[in-house]
C-alpha cells in the first residue's frame, strides 16, 4: 500500500478508538446518571411518606392527648424534623441535576458514536482509492465533530475508567 493511502488508514485508526473510547465512556455516564437518580429518588420517596404519614400519627395524638411531649412523641420529633428537612433538599437535587435526561443524553451520544464507529471500521476495511478515501475521511470529520458538539460531556470517572479498561 502507498504512504498516501497509510496515513489516512492511520488516522482513520486513531478516530475508530476515540469513538470506541467514547461511545464506552458515555454507556458508563448514562450508567452512573441512572445510578444517582435512583440514589437520591428512593430515599425521597421512603423519606417523604415516612415523614408524611408520622406527622399524621402526631397529630392524631395531639388532638388525643392534648399534649406534644407525652409518648415519646418529643424523641421522634428530633427525628422527623430533620428528615422533613432532607426532603426538599433531595427533590431539589434530583430536579436541578436533571440525572434521568442527562442519562438519556449520554445513552444517544453512545449510540451515535457506536455507529460512528461501525462506519469507520467499514471504510477501514474496504478497498478505495485515495480519492475515496480522503472524501470518506472528511465525511467522518463532520459527524465527528457534530457528535462532539452535540453531546454532553462524558465526565472525568467515566473516561478514566474507560482508559483504564483499555490499558488493560
Amino acid at each position: 500500500m502507498s504512504e498516501t493511502i497509510e496515513k489516512p488508514k492511520l488516522l482513520l485508526e486513531k478516530w475508530y478508538n476515540e469513538a470506541e473510547l467514547l461511545e464506552k465512556a458515555h454507556y458508563w455516564s448514562a450508567t452512573y446518571s441512572r445510578m444517582y437518580n435512583y440514589f437520591l429518588g428512593i430515599p425521597l420517596v421512603i423519606i417523604t411518606t415516612f415523614t408524611a404519614s408520622d406527622i399524621f400519627v402526631k397529630l392524631s395524638k395531639f388532638v388525643e392527648a392534648n399534649d406534644i411531649l407525652t409518648q415519646g412523641m418529643y424523641a421522634l420529633a428530633w427525628i422527623v424534623i430533620p428528615l422533613s428537612l432532607l426532603s426538599p433538599i433531595l427533590a431539589g437535587l434530583q430536579t436541578f441535576l436533571r440525572f434521568p435526561e442527562r442519562a438519556m443524553q449520554h445513552r444517544e451520544a453512545a449510540i451515535k458514536f457506536g455507529v460512528l464507529k461501525k462506519e469507520i471500521e467499514l471504510i477501514m476495511n474496504c478497498p478505495l482509492t485515495e480519492n475515496e478515501l480522503c472524501k470518506k475521511q472528511e465525511t467522518i470529520q463532520l459527524k465527528y465533530a457534530g457528535i462532539i458538539q452535540e453531546s454532553p460531556s462524558p465526565g472525568t470517572i467515566s473516561l478514566w475508567r474507560e482508559k483504564k479498561r483499555k490499558e488493560k
